[in-house]
């Protein structure tokens, strides 16, 4: 995975702060800790749960099915469109205690897509 946009919508009349959740399902070789960054570069708190690993393609290209889903902490003004990115690395600061997930969750939760570039 190169560089990838993780694009948050919130069309409501209020400001979110949560979480957002990708939902991804990949073909890929390499399998590592991602890093979720906001828009000025700042990584943010991120985690990929619901992770699943299928057996190597029969094509025999070594290729798998990596489906999980990638969440992280979100900010977003009142009917904004807002681009973080995601990519391969191991950032200390991108962890959270799950104390602070539950409570980052109750402020709510939003659907991120992905785009190959910025919004």
């Amino acid at each position: 995975m190169s560089v990838r946009w993780l694009v948050v919508t919130n069309p409501s009349d209020e400001p979110f702060s949560g979480v957002a959740v990708l939902h991804a399902d990949y073909r890929t070789r390499t399998i590592a800790p991602v890093i979720v960054a906001d828009p000025q570069g700042n990584t943010v708190p991120s985690r990929i749960t619901n992770e699943t690993l299928g057996e190597p393609d029969v094509e025999g290209d070594g290729k798998r099915h990596w489906v999980f889903d990638m969440e992280f902490f979100c900010e977003c003004a009142p009917t904004l469109t807002v681009a973080y990115t995601a990519r391969f690395g191991d950032d200390p600061t991108s962890e959270a205690t799950e104390e602070q997930w539950v409570l980052r969750s109750k402020e709510g939760v939003s659907l991120a897509t992905e785009s190959e570039k910025a919004v």
